[in-house]
């Protein structure tokens, strides 16, 4: 799995992170708003040439969000689940 941020890949750096049903995983990144929205997208990796990567879903993070504590973006796509918790500060 990768995760891109307005469209850029931003987690991990290069290749993948395998997650197995259950798993939990740690992505410390901060990221600026610079606009009033920051969308993210969730993809699974294939092999491009064969199959390409696909998206888990997506998720607008809003600036109206700050100061509104922890919060939780779900993604369902490709018949997988995943829960993405973010802080907006």
């Amino acid at each position: 799995m990768y995760i891109k941020v307005n469209g850029s890949r931003a987690w991990p750096n290069s290749g993948v992170v395998p997650i197995s049903p259950g798993h939990t995983v740690t992505v410390s990144k901060s990221f600026t708003l610079n606009q009033d929205t920051m969308t993210i997208e969730l993809f699974d990796e294939d092999n491009e040439t064969i199959d390409p990567d696909d998206s888990l879903g997506t998720h607008t993070v809003r600036a109206s969000e700050q100061g509104q504590g922890q919060r939780e973006a779900k993604f369902n796509g490709s018949g997988s689940q995943y829960s993405l918790f973010y802080t907006v500060t």
